[in-house]
């Protein structure tokens, strides 16, 4: 009889929602005790293959697909402090449930641990981590949402996304990795516009690599960053059976960049959660590379959850405070992730094309904010005063959904004020060719023979290149560069220049194709030989072993093309290629003594064009040194990007 009414139970369950494909649930989770709402609370599937998490005032909406109905028959409800709870999966769609959870049992007569062994009980844990995490990489699906707004809840953007996410395994420590988009919106609104166009941040999609603290191994738990830090017990909680710790942790000197809480699941010495802010000493290295605004306050929470006998990402939750030249009370930037699915099966790495660089905005544009925008997708579900200001009348809705590049309009370090600049230094080997020759060089001066000399030139002449390069728009650059070569043939040259910018979206890799125009100041110098003296030259003694160099001053202007591949957000691989248009050119030869050191040298300089000077090369009396370079050069080296 029970197996035949579980029979009827569940043809009815799939009969009830075969027709709609998928079931909508939402809901509230509430202390039992308190009757308070519970925020960051997970709800799943009882295989917590598909979930989402309680916003700050304890609603939820979790979509489930018809295909996980056929195996799935509970919601499974887990949240720090409290024990957790089942509850059957309603047979209709749309329907919203309360759910009440009780807190653990708080065991303060327990709380007595020693400093030195909580401290032994940390290491432990961090021992373990390759084996309470995952130990191969994860593809996590989430959802994310960030916001700017001023400290009276003015919002200046919320900006929301689905993403996809390849985390490393929890054996290498690591603070970064593969973001995806699958879907954006943003909401702007209009009388804050002037403020988003001067303050915004990049980087904010990767907080689920950035923050997570036991896979980036964070200074409060790394054993050799530890001795800045004391610890104690604040809590001992009995949870589902489990024994839980609550440490507090502060700084002991001025090195501890952090003060907060940690969670440690003393069964199977885990780390569960974190909460804890920035202290001083942290928030001045955070506004190290900020220039016009800087942060005043920065406090982060970070849970992690059970999926499949190992733990995981749950959410993850920033809150900064920036004060700004543009405002007079500080600025409230929030972030935040939570995860609704994982999957450890055959995950491979996206497409570069499809990344969100570290160096990119979010997006800059969104163009639908209607209820049912996400599909299927499980969301953080907004709350009160969020759902308010999703009222289209009140919004400037745009077109475009992408991220933004990260060439494009950005400055400073981290999560920081953007100006409209950005700086890139490339550094590279530079190719000048000569042409190479022998040649037989005779030097007359006030008609007397002094010597005949024998030069062989290298042909191509190597060199070191370096540009600093100043992006003024998305399209146009400024730039200075510098060329020095190597061989006994010294080239410089000197150039300022401006660049028109075109990019192309490769199915791989962005390439930019950079069209310049440069004057350039050039210098060449050769040793031609040396002579014994004394010798007087431009009324000027010279003793002792004198070297005599053939030395060419000469201005042109240089076109260039430019071609870089985008390695990373921070990194370019270019290809550059000048041709020189001669505007003018100098000729002299240099007599320097040898003996002494440099500072105590002697020098004289000669123009080749004066009357009483000869200068063969061959048999010709010519005014050129005796070597020929040729009026291009070719440049190959890696672009790096500050911003």
């Amino acid at each position: 009889m029970k197996r035949h009414f579980i029979g009827l139970f569940l043809l009815n369950f799939i009969f009830s929602i075969t027709f709609s494909q998928n079931l909508s649930i939402s809901g509230l989770v509430i202390n039992s005790e308190t009757g308070a709402p519970i925020p960051w609370a997970h709800i799943s599937t009882k295989n917590k293959a598909i979930g989402t998490v309680s916003n700050i005032e304890g609603g939820f909406q979790i979509t489930i697909p018809f295909d996980s109905l056929l195996s799935e028959l509970q919601l499974s409800i887990s949240c720090m402090s409290f024990k957790d709870k089942s509850v059957m999966i309603p047979q209709k769609t749309d329907t919203s449930l309360k759910i009440f959870l009780y807190p653990g049992t708080i065991l303060m007569e327990e709380a007595v641990i020693e400093p030195l062994n909580l401290r032994k009980m940390i290491l432990a844990a961090v021992q373990k981590i390759p084996l309470n995490y995952f130990d191969k990489q994860s593809l996590i699906t989430g959802f994310y949402r960030e916001s700017l707004r001023f400290d009276n809840a003015k919002f200046i953007y919320l900006s929301e996304g689905v993403l996809e996410v390849i985390k490393s395994p929890y054996y290498e420590k690591a603070n970064s990795g593969q973001v995806k988009l699958i879907k954006a919106r943003k909401k702007q609104f209009p009388d804050s516009l002037d403020i988003n166009k001067k303050i915004r941040f990049y980087a904010g999609p990767h907080i689920i690599h950035r923050r997570d603290f036991v896979l980036a191994g964070i200074e409060f738990i790394n054993p050799k960053r530890m001795k800045n830090y004391d610890y104690e017990v604040e809590n001992f909680y009995r949870i589902n059976d489990r024994d839980i710790v609550r440490i507090s942790f502060k700084p002991k000197n001025s090195q501890g960049a952090f003060q907060g809480t940690l969670t440690l699941d003393l069964n199977s010495l885990s780390f569960l959660s974190a909460n804890y802010f920035l202290t001083e000493t942290g928030l001045r290295r955070e506004n190290l590379t900020n220039f016009n605004s800087y942060f005043v306050g920065k406090e982060f929470l970070i849970n992690y959850m059970s999926v499949m006998g190992k733990l995981a990402i749950q959410n993850i939750y920033q809150k900064s405070y920036l004060a700004t030249n543009e405002t007079t009370n500080p600025l409230i930037y929030t972030n935040e992730f939570i995860s609704t699915n994982i999957d450890t099966s055959k995950v491979a790495s996206f497409a570069y094309s499809d990344l969100i660089q570290t160096g990119d905005f979010f997006i800059e544009e969104g163009n639908n904010l209607d209820s049912n925008f996400w599909g299927n997708y499980n969301i953080l579900k907004e709350d009160s005063f969020i759902r308010k200001i999703q009222d289209k009348e009140a919004n400037q809705i745009s077109q475009s959904t992408n991220f933004s590049d990260s060439n494009e309009n950005t400055y400073s370090g981290g999560l920081s004020l953007i100006r409209n600049l950005t700086l890139s230094i490339d550094i590279g080997a530079a190719l000048v060719f000569l042409k190479d020759e022998q040649s037989t060089v005779e030097i007359d001066v006030n008609g007397q023979s002094l010597s005949t000399l024998s030069n062989r030139s290298s042909n191509p002449n190597f060199g070191l290149y370096s540009s600093f390069n100043l992006v003024l728009s998305p399209k146009f650059s400024a730039f200075v560069s510098a060329t020095s070569t190597l061989s006994k043939l010294n080239v410089e040259n000197v150039n300022l220049g401006f660049g028109y910018k075109h990019k192309f979206n490769l199915s791989s890799r962005p390439l930019e194709i950079v069209l310049g125009i440069e004057f350039s100041r050039n210098t060449s110098k050769i040793l031609i030989g040396s002579i014994p003296g004394p010798l007087v030259v431009d009324n000027r003694r010279l003793s002792g072993e004198i070297d005599i160099n053939a030395k060419k001053h000469w201005g042109t202007l240089q076109p260039s093309i430019k071609s870089a591949l985008e390695i990373n957000a921070n990194l370019d691989l270019f290809l550059k290629f000048d041709y020189d248009v001669s505007l003018y050119q100098k000729n002299f030869l240099i007599f320097e003594e040898k003996n002494g050191n440099i500072l105590s040298r002697k020098r004289s300089k000669i123009n080749t064009s004066t009357s009483n000077y000869n200068f063969r090369v061959n048999g010709d009396i010519t005014q050129e040194i005796p070597i020929k370079i040729y009026p291009y050069s070719v440049c190959l080296g890696f672009t790096f990007k500050f911003k």
